[in-house]
């Protein structure tokens, strides 16, 4: 069980410290997640139809959301998997990133960085968007991981997108930083 006990420090940002005690696993297909009480897997549908197209042939693993959050957009975490060719992993992080920029109307990079608690190699970016006048902050961690030993491709790229309203990021952002952190994979089966 983790707890969490201090506050996050960034360029401007002070997120204030939530009781984000993470005791329940989420998982995908091949990857999971440690969540707080609350969160649930929720269906793909949605996800997977907006992104077709934008990342090839990018596979949504898990997507989970704060179901005792109440009214309003409720935070959401979402893990996506794409089979990376050797040699092509910087390909891969500008395609990502570039999906991400150009896949969500009006969207802002914040912030691009590197996470502390992520793979090694990983990039963090940090934006924001309006959805049906509410607007909206996401944390993207992306990161490219050995494949499964059966699988066709050497490597497989990882996408951890959480959002929140923007209104709610200094309550609830400790706990989706966390939940990044948390992410690993859990499944070795063929992509």
């Amino acid at each position: 069980m983790e707890t969490c006990e201090n506050s996050i420090e960034g360029e401007g940002v002070l997120l204030e410290p939530d009781s984000c005690v993470l005791d329940v696993v989420l998982a995908g297909r091949y990857y999971g997640v440690k969540a707080p009480r609350g969160w649930v897997e929720v269906s793909d549908a949605p996800f997977s139809e907006m992104m077709r197209g934008s990342l090839g042939p990018a596979k949504v693993d898990m997507v989970c959301a704060d179901a005792d959050f109440g009214d309003g957009f409720a935070p959401s975490c979402v893990v996506t998997l794409q089979p990376v060719g050797g040699g092509c992993e910087g390909e891969w992080f500008e395609g990502a990133t570039r999906a991400l920029l150009e896949g969500i109307p009006g969207f802002v990079l914040l912030d691009m960085g590197e996470a502390v608690d992520a793979p090694e190699g990983n990039v963090l970016l940090l934006g924001t968007y309006i959805l049906e006048d509410e607007s909206l902050t996401c944390m993207q961690c992306l990161w490219v991981a050995p494949a499964p030993v059966d699988s066709r491709s050497e490597l497989v790229g990882v996408t951890v997108t959480l959002t929140c309203a923007t209104k709610d990021f200094p309550s609830v952002g400790e706990t989706l930083v966390q939940m990044m952190s948390s992410c690993e994979r859990i499944s070795e089966e063929e992509l």
